[in-house]
């Protein structure tokens, strides 16, 4: 399979160059802890580490806590089995930090300061270098998590690279990896509007929303939960006319779950929806 699709002429030779200095830079750390949240960009790191060091050299951890999904522990799992690497479990206790639950626009550093103090101790006892899949995209956005990782030496290859989203996701799919196009799935807490405590409860029923939503077949699909019980359901505006056929039974249903308003919007979002009272 050749690396092309999306990319303009004399761009498959850059790539394929950012492919080669990432495989240096990764031989050059000799073995690796790799943070694993199962998306695209930590997924492939992952595999480059493989490839570069071998199996026993590379170890992945993932966090687990009330904002880790079902789904997203399913296909972490599905990921485990198709790579073969070492993995292990990290529970990690964000949910007993004030600052975290008060879900300012910081939380995602008070997460990441959690999952740090929880692998370092790992890494350190077996001689490995704590390595992410932040990549070089990821410079254009606002990202409290990256102070964490300076605050704890934790390396970023893909962005050492060069390589952004779009270019992670091409050699993903070149390399043949299963969630090449998964759809970004952040941690359940993004759904809480910042200012707005996060909530085992709440957690919980954006879980069990969003599995009830692509039961019935959507990819993109992102709950909010809103103050007042209200919850936004995001999709894709291709996916907008199925989610719009199943929408009284939506309303019933997570009117069972506890909401009290139902709104339905694009994701991203792009104007505000209209709220449906459970009927």
């Amino acid at each position: 399979m050749e690396i092309s699709s999306f990319l303009e002429p004399g761009a498959a030779e850059n790539l394929e160059q950012k492919r080669v200095r990432l495989f240096e830079i990764l031989k050059n750390l000799n073995r690796v802890l790799v943070c694993f949240s199962g998306g695209v960009d930590s997924s492939y790191v992952c595999y480059a580490a493989l490839k570069a060091l071998g199996r026993d050299n590379v170890l992945a951890a993932t966090a687990v806590s009330p904002s880790l999904s079902e789904e997203s522990r399913q296909e972490i799992s599905a990921w485990i089995l198709f790579t073969g690497v070492r993995h292990e479990w990290i529970e990690t206790a964000e949910f007993n930090n004030p600052a975290y639950l008060a879900n300012n626009a910081d939380r995602c550093y008070f997460c990441k300061t959690e999952l740090y103090a929880a692998v370092m101790p790992l890494a350190r006892g077996r001689n490995l270098t704590v390595i992410d899949g932040s990549n070089f995209s990821d410079l254009q956005e606002h990202r409290p998590g990256y102070l964490a990782a300076r605050q704890n030496n934790v390396l970023h290859p893909l962005e050492e690279a060069g390589l952004s989203k779009p270019e992670i996701v091409e050699l993903a799919r070149h390399s043949g990896l299963p969630n090449w196009n998964r759809p970004a799935s952040p941690c359940l807490s993004s759904r809480i509007p910042h200012g707005q405590a996060v909530t085992r409860e709440a957690l919980e029923k954006v879980d069990q929303a969003e599995r009830i939503i692509k039961s019935f077949g959507l990819r993109v699909v992102r709950v909010r939960h809103l103050a007042f019980d209200t919850a936004k359901i995001e999709t894709s505006s291709e996916e907008m006319p199925a989610l719009e056929k199943k929408r009284q039974e939506i309303i019933r249903r997570f009117s069972e779950l506890g909401f009290t308003r139902v709104a339905f919007g694009l994701y991203p979002a792009t104007a505000e929806a209209a709220l449906d009272a459970p009927q």
